[in-house]
């Protein structure tokens, strides 16, 4: 059971997440609507089929990296640092999986209805199209069908696996944002930049050095692996777990080591 302060703590961050996120999807539909008036072969359907739902509660780990401000009002209101990061874990996992599970209601509620309208086709083949085109079915497809009864374990399985990446990345969005709060301000600015540049960079050449060698090294790969165990969903889920506990115990030495800064 969770003491009252850790509750309090969970309480206020989750209200803040849910928040946000509510404001930044009304703030998209704003934007789509503005854009869809400007259409002139457009109709108001479309502003709903293309709204990047999903994408709202990824980008939505950008407000887990602000670390620095609650601790700061936190501590001086007597709440301590491993009260404030077990509920900041809590409202993470509640928040993200809450929004995740919006996002996927808004999805089959709003996205599949209207592109199958405007493909003049029905809801289940746009479902079933969708599903296929996902990056789910890309690595899960061997075990699921679209089928039959299959379909809704297809569904739940995306579902679950969503909820699973989302709660992930978040984590690490928060050992991340704990990270940066042991900087100064003129530090972070600093490391940002380099981050930025320097993630660039390396992504650059590591996607030029995998396109050079992808077909050499996926050849090596399958000569040690077996190819069923790489797309395996309970693998897949075990390695996104493990991920998310180093994450956890990043966050949590972190935490025990924030201070007030003067800057």
């Amino acid at each position: 059971m969770l003491d009252v302060r850790t509750r309090k703590v969970a309480q206020i961050l989750t209200k803040r997440y849910l928040r946000n996120y509510v404001i930044m999807l009304v703030t998209l539909l704003g934007l789509s609507l503005v854009a869809n008036i400007f259409k002139t072969n457009g109709t108001f359907y479309e502003t709903y089929a293309f709204l990047p739902i999903g994408g709202v509660t990824v980008i939505m780990g950008f407000f887990v990296l602000y670390t620095y401000p609650d601790f700061k009002y936190l501590i001086q209101n007597g709440v301590s640092r491993r009260t404030y990061w077990k509920g900041k874990v809590w409202a993470i996992v509640i928040a993200g999986a809450l929004t995740r599970l919006l996002s996927y209601l808004l999805y089959f509620a709003t996205q599949v209805p209207f592109q199958a309208l405007s493909n003049r086709i029905t809801y289940l083949h746009q479902l079933k199209t969708d599903i296929s085109d996902s990056i789910f079915f890309e690595l899960f497809g061997h075990a699921s069908s679209l089928s039959g009864t299959h379909l809704g374990w297809t569904i739940a399985g995306m579902i679950i696996y969503g909820v699973v990446l989302t709660l992930e990345a978040w984590l690490w969005a928060m050992a991340i944002g704990a990270l940066f709060s042991l900087l100064t301000r003129k530090a972070q600015v600093v490391v940002g930049i380099a981050l930025v540049v320097g993630g660039n960079y390396l992504m650059f050449v590591i996607l030029t050095w995998m396109v050079r060698h992808q077909e050499h090294m996926m050849i090596n790969l399958l000569r040690y692996l077996d190819p069923s165990v790489l797309t395996s969903l309970p693998y897949s889920l075990l390695l996104d777990g493990v991920t998310a506990v180093i994450a956890l115990l990043v966050s949590y030495w972190t935490f025990h080591h924030l201070y007030l800064r003067n800057d």
